[in-house]
């Protein structure tokens, strides 16, 4: 299902969320901090799609392009690029989340869902090693 198709059968989505779990900001940011320590070079931030906020801002935000789904993390590292969404263990992706997950691995992108920071310091640094071994074998190559 795509976007128009989700606004059509669902509406538009809720303007008053419940806020993300305190368990869900807590391995985020223990995420953010380790990347940001182990890899200085490379770039992470947070896509600010989730939390309560007027309708004045609401209607701002979505005419600068927010959009729904879009992951929580986006890393950026030699030429490539990883979505990551963070969940907790009983976390599950809403249907705007499933939607931009198609998109983007449809684009060539990788999309990953952690649950914890023990999955996203392994996903990151399993990411990472291929990325690497794709240079190397380019570099053979030349």
């Amino acid at each position: 299902m795509n976007w128009e198709e989700l606004r059509k059968k669902y509406g538009q989505p809720k303007r008053t969320r419940r806020p993300p779990s305190n368990e869900e900001h807590q391995i985020q940011s223990a995420c953010v901090r380790w990347f940001r320590l182990q890899y200085k070079q490379y770039l992470i931030w947070a896509v600010p799609n989730g939390g309560a906020r007027n309708q004045v801002v609401a209607a701002q935000m979505k005419e600068e392009g927010q959009l729904p789904g879009v992951s929580d993390l986006v890393i950026v590292a030699d030429h490539a690029i990883l979505f990551v969404e963070m969940k907790t263990e009983k976390g599950k992706q809403s249907e705007y989340q499933i939607e931009f997950e198609k998109r983007i691995t449809r684009l060539g992108f990788q999309y990953v869902v952690c649950r914890s920071f023990d999955d996203f310091k392994a996903t990151v640094e399993h990411w990472l090693n291929e990325i690497q071994k794709r240079r190397n074998d380019a570099t053979k190559e030349q």
